[in-house]
């Protein structure tokens, strides 16, 4: 009888372990299932999500990936901050963890700026000289307070690239740059600077932007210079009689996403000696021909020389020329951040 006994309870107890190992069997097998499961649903999300932003001008997602080789969290890529490169990363390395996703329009190859131009520009007037930073151009820089409030424009390219214009409330000056990949269907005008190396096509920034030597071309610093253009009676004569003596500060911004040119220019001869010049010639009648014959032009470039040589020696001597010293002074405070 105990014989038996003992053989009931030897049979329960293999029973025992054989249904235990089972149930252990078969939850390894759901575990290992749900996260296969969810590793494909990841890499769903990833690959449409990435699409998504290729194709698409809005999206908005949350996702958690992991490192395709170390099976770890990728780091953390914040909108705030992403560029082509980051969005090359996001295609080969999958989104990163907790990135937000929000419209984003690219009408060209350059990234779009996240700084509005609200915020752009803060400037803090003093009695003589207001002081600004300018956030797209990334520059500090002083102008004459008398040139009044100062404002700014960012906008899309015609066709492509960026616009960047300021606007003074009684500032004689015009300013203005562009991207590097800027497109408008239209004629060229001087704020279509992009640059020293593009815009000095066909010379150096000291022949912008008629391919001819400036009268001045002083380098305040690599990425600074001031310039004085001074037409002769050639181009006054010509049939582009739009040209006019300017002083210009261009500014080199090579590695600036957004903006890489910025000039600010104005008149460099006062109204007097801009009068006697135009006497000489009668040209604010647009006229021709006997006007501009060759004892005249000869007269008008014979003056202009005498004025470039005052101007040059004021520059020397530490006195520039009243129309000169605003734009002078603007380009030597022009400070890179």
């Amino acid at each position: 009888m105990n014989h038996i006994n003992r053989r009931y309870i030897f049979l329960a107890l293999i029973i025992f372990l054989l249904l235990t190992l089972t149930i252990f069997w078969r939850s390894q097998q759901n575990a290992v299932k749900d996260s296969a499961d969810d590793n494909g649903s990841l890499a769903t999300l990833t690959i449409e999500g990435v699409a998504q932003i290729n194709s698409a001008p809005t999206l908005t997602a949350t996702a958690m990936a992991l490192n395709p080789v170390t099976r770890t969290p990728a780091p953390s890529t914040p909108l705030a901050t992403v560029t082509r490169t980051s969005l090359r990363q996001l295609e080969a390395y999958s989104l990163a963890p907790e990135v937000q996703l929000t419209p984003f329009v690219r009408p060209s190859d350059t990234p779009r700026p996240f700084v509005t131009p609200e915020v752009a520009l803060i400037c803090q007037e003093g009695d003589e000289y207001t002081h600004c930073e300018d956030l797209v151009l990334g520059i500090e820089f002083e102008y004459p307070s008398q040139w009044g409030e100062l404002t700014s424009r960012l906008r899309e390219g015609g066709e492509a690239g960026y616009a960047y214009e300021y606007s003074f409330d009684n500032g004689p000056v015009l300013a203005g740059g562009r991207s590097r990949d800027f497109v408008e269907s239209r004629g060229k005008i001087l704020t279509d600077f992009t640059g020293f190396t593009t815009s000095s096509a066909g010379g150096s920034i000291c022949t912008w932007p008629y391919k001819e030597l400036n009268l001045i071309c002083e380098t305040i610093t690599h990425n600074v210079v001031f310039l004085v253009y001074l037409p002769d009676a050639a181009m006054i004569c010509s049939e582009y009689s739009g040209y006019d003596a300017m002083v210009v500060v261009a500014l080199n911004i090579p590695f600036n996403d957004f903006i890489n040119g910025f000039i600010f220019t104005m008149n460099a001869l006062s109204q007097e000696r801009r009068g006697e010049l135009f006497d000489i010639l009668d040209a604010r009648e647009g006229e021709t021909g006997t006007v501009c014959d060759e004892a005249n032009r000869d007269a008008y470039d014979q003056r202009m020389s005498e004025i470039a040589q005052e101007l040059r020696d004021g520059l020397i001597a530490g006195e520039p020329d009243p129309m000169l010293e605003p734009l002078l002074r603007l380009a030597e405070s022009v400070v890179f951040k």
